[in-house]
């Protein structure tokens, strides 16, 4: 079994919300990070998961997911170290609200695909 460790202060994980889905990024901040097998964690409570269950591993600081279920989502990003503990680095601070037609962050809406939807242009985010 796993051990879990958290690296104190917890980078965020910045969210872009895209018709692909939700596309994290994170901060590599060196070229030995860069070689690290990175570990994606996805829950729909702000508790991390069972540290063996990751959504993905990948040799880059972005990930892009796109979740089966609507609902809300919070991602956290590991590393392995040479002991095979799992070192929590990353995290959202906040639930990323996905619905396959569209997306939310809490009070502002990203995406929508749904012409009947009627958005205050205030809250609008151009996606490209």
């Amino acid at each position: 079994m796993a051990v879990l460790f958290k690296e104190l202060p917890l980078d965020t994980i910045t969210v872009a919300l895209t018709p692909a889905g939700i596309k994290l990024d994170w901060l590599a901040s060196n070229a030995e990070d860069l070689t690290k097998n990175f570990h994606i964690y996805r829950n729909t409570t702000n508790t991390f998961p069972d540290p063996e269950v990751d959504i993905a591993k990948v040799y880059a600081s972005t990930y892009t997911d796109r979740p089966a279920s609507d609902g809300n989502y919070y991602y956290w990003i590991a590393y392995i170290n040479a002991n095979g503990d799992h070192i929590v680095f990353a995290d959202t601070t906040t639930p990323i609200y996905w619905q396959h037609d569209q997306v939310f962050i809490p009070g502002r809406t990203v995406h929508t695909t749904d012409p009947n939807v009627t958005v205050p242009a205030s809250t609008l985010t151009t996606i490209s």
